[in-house]
């Protein structure tokens, strides 16, 4: 068929077709506008609310089992489950030997140290904060449950694996050993 004798619907329906394939499209407006300080204030709130809710389901995972805890202004909660066997705390550059495992609130587990512990450097190390303010609170021979919030712990993205975004992590932390 020769191109130019072709009817004028096909003009027509290549014109539409041209049109739904990448032709000319309506123009789409622009997205609002919003202020750096109202943005800032607006991740405030979502930030607030996050750590609100995080308290409340670390508040009813103790309530749920019934136990006696400290709780520290930066979110942490502390659950004392044996006696220590001295009274040394360890300091921030002091080398600690702890066996430990990790979960989630719903009891998924996350890991947990080798047989024979883990020794790290506090202050030093790349750990949580929130292991680290717990094992800076415990001492020698001590067995704690550390529920750690997500802002410290593993924060907005979790620990790309096991841990999701913005989720609460449970601690069981023996502290065996420190040393200067």
């Amino acid at each position: 068929m020769n191109f130019f004798k072709a009817p004028i619907p096909v003009f027509i329906l290549l014109g539409f077709l041209s049109q739904a394939c990448g032709g000319a499209s309506p123009e789409v407006p622009p997205p609002p506008q919003i202020s750096e300080k109202k943005l800032q204030e607006e991740l405030i709130q979502v930030n607030q609310r996050m750590i609100q809710e995080e308290q409340w389901l670390i508040k009813k995972y103790l309530e749920r089992r019934n136990l006696p805890f400290e709780s520290f202004g930066t979110g942490l909660h502390l659950v004392r489950l044996s006696k220590p066997l001295t009274g040394s705390k360890p300091k921030p550059g002091d080398y600690v030997q702890i066996e430990y495992s990790a979960s989630l609130l719903d009891g998924t587990p996350c890991f947990r140290s080798e047989e024979a512990g883990e020794v790290l450097r506090l202050a030093f190390d790349p750990i949580e904060s929130g292991l680290q303010d717990g094992i800076l609170k415990m001492q020698t021979g001590e067995e704690c449950l550390l529920l750690i919030p997500s802002h410290l712990a593993f924060g907005l993205l979790g620990d790309l694996d096991k841990i999701p975004p913005y989720t609460p992590v449970a601690y069981k932390v023996k502290l065996m050993r420190i040393q200067p």
